[in-house]
């Protein structure tokens, strides 16, 4: 048993971290402003009237076991029943 809990610290010590990965970067204004001014493709959007350009939910639980939940959507309206539906 000594010999095994030996090999794995030898083998912890001797293994080269993770390297973390980088964030994306945001896109610069201008190429989100052109991003956004442009047409969907009508094959993606068929007959929808919103579509959802960005999703993101994220839960925070303090010590407590209290939890906050914070969710993020960009919604682009494509018909005004879609702005209606908000």
């Amino acid at each position: 048993m000594r010999s095994c809990l030996l090999a794995l610290a030898l083998l912890c010590a001797l293994t080269p971290p993770a390297t973390a990965l980088e964030p994306p970067q945001p896109l610069p204004p201008a190429e989100a402003v052109a991003l956004l001014a442009a047409e969907a493709p009508a094959e993606l959007v068929g007959e929808a009237e919103q579509l959802v350009l960005f999703e993101r939910e994220s839960v925070i639980v303090e010590d407590s076991g209290l939890g906050h939940r914070y969710r993020h959507r960009f919604v682009k309206v494509l018909e005004p029943a879609g702005a209606l539906a908000l």
